[in-house]
């Protein structure tokens, strides 16, 4: 009985059904927003084809990021009852009509409303001049989709490195045009960013491929320099699976009721159940990755488990002197921390983290992998600038390679 009574906790949490809904007020790829039949505070989104494989990830995310006191209104999951038609089979057979055969339970998103609309309506309401000026810095340091730069260093948050999809249209002032046109004139833009709210968010955590996973490791590197406690806060309240219990309980643990057009229904049904799990699988494969990429950022000089039983010169055989990802990962990591060590002793600017470690991964990547392309003296650095220098003299990799092909030969030669 736990199971039923979660999920009837969560068809109550709704109190409305999707044909309460009145007219949408915004619609996007995958999702379209309706005012809340009955909370004028929140607006709820409705996915168009159920849960999308990332939905789970950006609920955790907005919460984590919620929840360690960063400026993101989290969205939560909920449920509502959806009708499935099906035909009815007391009608007219040559004028078939349809009729209500049950219901299926809707994934949605509840949030709360930005209290005085999106930053883009802001800035637009305010007279040219400083103080419009001063707005339109203050969201180009709060949009994460931005670069930062050296004289936007100090503004940068935690939301900017592990969030995405933050545009205009996507966040807003939590005070009215008056005071922000009054912080606007005082030049305050550090004033203005602490009013600024993020109310729409796409995670930059999503299940990767091996290839890509340098491109999180620098990310999650950023993001310990910027605050390394509020990372392990962050990295805490993510991994709590417990918030879509309810809902796995409520759909997904479910038996399937039987009805009387039942292929109509069981349509239904099974979609609603493949997305959510779809949804819980990829969420828990991006929780791994993203505890996997911290214990690399807080310790790259660690030894993990799966990598004991590899020889040191040939950790893969399986390809030529091909390094185990981890510990290619470890070394661009280590690397990138010593040239950002240089670049401040030296008075340079530092360099983006996440291209650097992701330059030097695949950098160290081509020169034990591609065995053709060393022995023909190709550079594998050609297009990948300031590489050379980080990664230096490559004789230790050469004879990795080399060591690698007299072992594969002279096991071609054993096997003849």
């Amino acid at each position: 009985m736990l199971a039923m009574d979660a999920a009837l906790l969560v068809l109550k949490d709704a109190g409305f059904t999707f044909s309460d809904l009145p007219s949408s007020i915004d619609r996007g790829s995958f999702r379209s927003v309706y005012p809340h039949p009955t909370n004028p505070e929140e607006v709820v989104k409705v996915p168009h084809a159920g849960l999308h494989e990332n939905s789970m990830i950006d609920v955790a995310t907005s919460q984590a990021m919620s929840g360690a006191g960063e400026p993101v209104i989290p969205e939560r999951l909920d449920l509502i009852q959806r009708n499935v038609m099906g035909r009815d089979h007391d009608s007219d057979i040559t004028r078939p009509q349809q009729k209500v055969i049950g219901t299926v339970p809707q994934p949605i998103f509840l949030q709360q409303r930005t209290p005085y609309g999106t930053a883009e309506r802001t800035r637009g309401a305010l007279p040219f001049g400083r103080g419009r000026r001063a707005v339109g810095e203050a969201m180009r340091n709060f949009d994460a989709e931005m670069i930062p730069t050296d004289d936007r260093y100090e503004y940068e948050r935690l939301m900017n490195v592990l969030g995405r999809d933050l545009h205009t249209a996507n966040f807003g002032f939590k005070i009215p045009d008056e005071k922000v046109q009054q912080l606007g004139e005082e030049g305050d833009t550090h004033g203005l960013l602490q009013y600024l709210t993020a109310f729409d968010l796409m995670s930059a955590i999503r299940p990767r491929e091996s290839e890509l996973a340098s491109q999180d490791i620098g990310r999650m590197m950023r993001a310990k320099d910027i605050d390394p406690e509020k990372l392990n806060r962050f990295m805490e309240l993510f991994a709590d699976r417990s918030q879509f219990d309810s809902l796995m309980d409520a759909v997904v643990h479910q038996p399937v009721p039987s009805f009387e057009d039942f292929n109509a229904f069981e349509m239904e049904n099974s979609l609603e159940r493949k997305g959510i799990e779809q949804a819980y699988n990829a969420y828990v494969k991006a929780l791994n990755e993203a505890k996997r990429a911290k214990s690399f950022v807080d310790d790259p000089y660690q030894t993990r488990l799966m990598e004991y039983d590899m020889a040191p010169l040939d950790e893969a055989p399986r390809n030529l002197g091909n390094a185990h990802p981890a510990t290619v990962l470890r070394d661009a990591i280590i690397r990138a921390r010593a040239q950002q060590a240089r670049d401040a002793l030296e008075g340079r600017p530092p360099m983006n983290v996440e291209q650097l470690v992701s330059s030097i991964h695949r950098a160290r990547n081509d020169a034990g992998q591609d065995l053709r392309n060393e022995l023909m003296g190709v550079n594998p650095f050609g297009e990948m600038p300031n590489i050379g220098r980080l990664l230096g003299d490559l004789q230790e990799e050469r004879q990795i390679i080399d060591t690698a092909a007299r072992k594969k030969q002279q096991e071609e030669i054993d096997w003849i």
